[in-house]
C-alpha cells in the first residue's frame, strides 16, 4: 500500500500550567518592550512639535468640527488588487484570470484557525484531507496543497506542509488555473499565496486572548512601533501561543509562533523589509479512521468519531510529533525613475520533524471487521529551502498604449535528509479493538538506527517575461512566457527537464466596472519516478481555457468574478501493480466547471461573502479501464459558501453585530480512481473479492456557523460557534483506511484591545 505522507502528533513536554504562565510572561515582556519603543518615538515626535516656531504668536484653539457621512464604503471582504496575480500592481479588473482574495477582516470575523477554514470562502477550492493538522486542498479538481506560497515565494514544491499559522497573515490570495508562466513548476489547478503582515508607520499594541471548546486557549499579541526619529525605520512583532485538546480522544496540540519584521525606508525610492517567523508544534493528533464503520456499514456498528487509534498515556512520547519551521528573508525594492523599478524577494527556510511511535493503520485483522492492525513508524527529517525572485518592472507608454512589463528570473533549491522506518512491536500487528478499545499494547522503542538515510533535492531556475498592454482604455492584452529548468533527485538519481510555458489573455471593460475576459495558460510539473526500462518520466503538463465576467461596482461595494473553464492535465504518473519500482504515464484527467465569487456591502455595516462552484472532474485515460470516466478523489460536484455580518452603526447599541454563514458540499469520491479495488484497501472475502465494491464516497454535508460581535473604540469582543447544528461529516480521505472526520460543534471567544 502506498502510504500517505503523515502529519504531526504530540503530547506536551511540560505541564500545561507552566506552559501557560510562560506564554503569558512572554506576551507581557514583548508588549512592554514595544510599547516602550513606541512611546519613545512618540515622545520624540511630540517634543519636536512642541518647539516654538520663530515669529509665531500664541497658539489658537479652534472649535471642534464633527463630520458625518452617509456614504457606504467599499466592502471589507473584497479588494481590487492581489500581487500574486501578475507580479505587478494591475487591478484585478484588468487581470485575465480568476484571482480571489480572502481579506484579514473576513479571516478575523470567521475566527479562522487553519488555512482550510479560510479556503472555504473561495469557489472551486475544496479544503480538507486525510490529516487535519496539514494544509490539504484541491483547486478546480486538482491537488494543489504541495504548492503553497508565502509572500510570493514557494514554501515547498510538491510537499504538503504542517498547518501554517494565520495570525501573522494580512490576506490569502488564490490564483485559479495554471500559474507556471510566473511561478514555474506547479499544480494545474492553481496556487495559494499567503501574505504576511508588514510593519506600518504607526505605534500600536493589540493584545488578544481566545478561549474555547476542548480546552482551547490562545494568548496573542500584534504590536508595531516607529523606531527612528525621522520615521524611516519601523517594526512589527506578532506573537501567539496556542494550547488545545481535540474532539479525538487523548489528542492535543501546543504551538508557539513568533514573527518579527522590520521596514527601513532607505530613501524616497528604496525600501527594505525584513520578514522572519518561527513556528514550533508539539502534537499528538487524531489519526484518520477506516471507511468501514464510518462512511460504510460495519457489522459491529458505527465507530465513534472521537476514537483514537494511537496508544495514550504510555511512558515516553508515544504517537508524539515535533515540528519546527523558521523563515528569514527580505523584500527589497528600488524605483530608478518614473518608468523603471527593481525588486528582489529572498527567503531561507529551516524545517525539522521528529516522530515517535506514530501508528499507521495496517488493515483489519480478520473478517469480523472489528480489530485494526497498526504499524509503528519513526521518522527524523531536516530540510533547508532557499528561494529568490529577481525582477525588473517598467510602466511606460508606447504608440499611445500603456505597458506594464515585468521580466526576471527566480531560483529555488530545497534539500532534505530524512530517515524513517516501520518497527515491529512485541505484539505482532499491534491490534486494537475499534469498538471496545483496551489500550496498553507494548510498543517498540525508538531504535538507534532507523535505516538508510535518504537525500532529496528539488531545484528550479526560470526566466520569465510578461507584458500587460492597454490597447485602449477598455481593452487589456496580457502575454507572457517562461523557460524553466526544474527537477528533483532522490539519493543522486533524478532529472532536470527544460520546459517552456506560455500564457495569453484579454480583458474588455465593456461598461464601467464590468469586464469580460479570456485566458489561456499552461502548467508543468516534473515527476520523480521512472518508466519501465528506467526511462525518466516526462513532466506532467496542463492546459487551461477560461472565460468569464468581473465586476467592481458602486465604489467597491460589489465585487464579483463569474468564470467558466476547462482544464486538462496529461502525462499523469500512476503506479504499476506488478512493478512497484516504475510508473506509467498514460494518464490524462479533465476538470471543467463554473464558479461565482462575490464580496458585497449592500448597506452600511452589512458585509456578505458568497461563493458557488460546479466542478465536473473525470479520468480521461488510464492503464485501468475501470478508472476512465470516474470523478477525481475529494472533488464534490457542487459546493457553496455564504457568510454575512451586520453591525449596528448608530444608537446606544452601535458596535454590536451578528454573523451567520454556511458551507455546503455534495458527495465526493473517497478513493483515487486510479487505485480501485484492492489498492483502495477495501475489505475482501476469503477469495479476495471486495465486500464493498471498488471504491466509496464521502457523503454530502452542510455546516452552519454563527457569531456575535461587539466593537467600541479600541475594544473588540467576539463569540463564534462553528458547526452550530453539530453535524457529523468527513473532510477527506486517502483510501478506505484513511477517512478524516470533521470537527463537531465548537465555541471560540476572543477579546482584544488596541492602543
Amino acid at each position: 500500500m502506498p502510504l500517505p505522507a503523515l502529519p504531526g502528533f504530540v503530547s506536551p513536554s511540560q505541564p500545561r500550567n507552566r506552559r501557560a504562565v510562560n506564554a503569558l510572561v512572554m506576551v507581557t515582556l514583548a508588549a512592554v518592550l514595544i510599547m516602550t519603543a513606541g512611546r519613545a518615538a512618540a515622545d520624540g515626535d511630540a517634543a519636536a512639535a512642541a518647539q516654538p516656531v520663530a515669529g509665531a504668536g500664541a497658539p489658537t484653539t479652534l472649535d471642534a468640527v464633527t463630520v458625518k457621512s452617509n456614504r457606504v464604503a467599499e466592502s471589507d471582504y473584497g479588494t481590487d488588487q492581489a500581487s500574486s496575480a501578475t507580479k505587478t500592481d494591475t487591478p484585478l479588473l484588468q487581470t485575465s484570470q480568476s484571482i480571489q482574495v480572502v481579506t484579514q477582516e473576513l479571516i478575523r470575523d470567521q475566527a479562522a484557525i487553519t488555512l482550510a477554514d479560510v479556503l472555504r470562502n473561495v469557489a472551486g477550492v475544496m479544503p480538507g484531507g486525510y490529516y487535519g493538522n496539514y494544509d490539504y486542498f484541491r483547486i478546480r479538481g486538482f491537488d494543489a496543497a504541495g504548492f503553497t506560497y508565502l509572500d510570493g515565494l514557494s514554501v515547498s514544491k510538491n510537499s504538503i506542509m504542517l498547518n501554517r499559522e494565520l495570525f501573522g497573515l494580512e490576506q490569502v490570495e488564490v490564483v485559479k488555473g495554471p500559474a507556471s508562466t510566473l511561478y514555474g513548476a506547479g499544480s494545474a489547478g492553481g496556487l495559494v499565496n499567503m501574505v504576511s503582515k508588514r510593519p506600518q508607520r504607526a505605534n500600536f499594541v493589540e493584545p488578544q486572548f481566545t478561549a474555547g471548546s476542548f480546552h482551547y486557549y490562545e494568548p496573542a499579541l500584534d504590536a508595531n512601533a516607529v523606531l527612528s526619529a525621522d520615521r524611516s525605520v519601523y517594526g512589527r512583532f506578532n506573537f501567539l501561543y496556542r494550547s488545545q485538546d481535540s474532539f479525538t480522544d487523548f489528542a492535543n496540540q501546543d504551538r508557539l509562533y513568533m514573527a518579527p519584521s522590520l521596514t527601513w525606508d532607505i530613501g524616497p525610492d528604496t525600501k527594505l523589509t525584513l520578514l522572519t517567523s518561527y513556528q514550533k508544534d508539539d502534537e499528538k493528533a487524531g489519526f484518520p479512521l477506516p471507511a468501514v464503520g464510518t462512511v460504510l456499514p460495519n457489522p459491529n456498528g458505527r465507530i465513534p468519531l472521537s476514537r483514537n487509534i494511537e496508544e495514550p498515556g504510555q511512558p515516553g512520547h508515544t504517537g508524539h510529533t515535533r515540528e519546527w519551521s523558521a523563515n528569514a528573508g527580505y523584500e527589497l525594492s528600488h524605483h530608478i525613475d518614473d518608468t523603471w523599478s527593481l525588486r528582489q524577494n529572498l527567503r531561507y527556510t529551516w524545517d525539522r520533524s521528529d516522530w515517535d511511535d506514530v501508528l499507521y493503520p495496517g488493515g483489519f485483522s480478520d473478517a469480523s471487521l472489528r480489530t485494526l492492525d497498526r504499524n509503528a513508524y519513526f521518522l527524523s527529517s531536516r530540510t533547508g529551502t532557499f528561494g529568490a525572485d529577481n525582477s525588473a518592472l517598467a510602466d511606460f507608454k508606447l504608440w499611445r498604449m500603456r505597458h506594464r512589463l515585468v521580466f526576471g528570473f527566480d531560483y529555488y533549491d530545497e534539500s532534505s535528509t530524512w530517515v524513517g522506518s516501520f518497527v515491529a512491536g512485541a505484539t505482532p500487528g499491534l491490534p486494537l479493538d475499534l469498538f471496545d478499545p483496551h489500550y496498553g499494547t507494548v510498543l517498540p522503542e525508538r531504535p538507534a538506527d532507523l535505516g538508510p538515510v535518504t537525500h532529496t533535492s528539488t531545484r528550479q531556475i526560470g526566466y520569465y517575461v510578461q507584458d500587460q498592454v492597454e490597447l485602449t482604455r477598455r481593452v487589456t492584452l496580457t502575454l507572457g512566457a517562461r523557460e524553466d529548468r526544474a527537477g528533483n533527485e532522490v539519493t543522486g538519481v533524478g532529472q532536470n527537464p527544460h520546459k517552456f510555458t506560455p500564457r495569453g489573455g484579454l480583458t474588455y471593460e465593456f461598461i464601467d466596472g464590468v469586464a469580460a475576459y479570456f485566458n489561456y495558460s499552461e502548467s508543468f510539473l516534473p515527476q520523480s519516478g521512472s518508466l519501465p526500462g528506467d526511462v525518466p518520466a516526462k513532466p506532467e503538463t496542463g492546459r487551461s481555457l477560461e472565460t468569464g465576467l468581473k465586476g467592481d461596482l458602486y465604489g467597491g461595494r460589489l465585487r464579483f468574478t463569474a468564470a467558466a473553464y476547462q482544464l486538462k492535465r496529461q502525462n499523469v504518473a500512476t503506479g504499476i501493480p506488478d512493478d512497484p519500482q516504475h510508473v506509467t504515464q498514460s494518464g490524462a484527467q479533465r476538470s471543467r466547471g463554473f464558479e461565482l465569487d462575490a464580496a458585497v456591502r449592500p448597506l452600511r455595516g452589512w458585509d456578505l461573502s458568497l461563493a458557488y462552484s460546479y466542478t465536473d472532474s473525470a479520468v480521461l485515460s488510464d492503464e485501468s479501464s475501470d478508472a476512465i470516466g470516474r470523478p477525481l478523489r475529494g472533488v464534490p460536484r457542487n459546493n457553496a459558501n455564504i457568510w454575512s455580518r451586520y453591525t449596528l452603526q448608530d444608537g446606544f447599541l452601535r458596535g454590536l453585530g451578528a454573523g451567520m454563514g454556511g458551507s455546503w458540499y455534495t458527495r465526493q469520491a473517497g478513493c483515487d480512481p486510479t487505485l480501485l479495488g484492492a489498492a483502495c484497501e477495501l475489505p475482501t472475502d476469503s477469495q479476495g473479492n471486495s465486500l464493498y465494491g471498488q471504491s466509496f464516497d464521502l457523503p454530502s454535508y452542510f455546516l452552519l456557523d454563527t457569531a456575535l460581535y461587539y466593537e467600541r473604540g479600541p475594544l473588540r469582543a467576539q463569540l463564534k460557534v462553528n458547526n452550530l447544528l453539530d453535524r457529523d461529516y468527513y473532510t477527506g480521505s486517502y483510501d478506505a483506511l484513511y477517512v478524516s472526520p470533521g470537527t463537531p460543534r465548537t465555541l471560540l471567544g476572543t477579546l482584544s484591545y488596541r492602543w
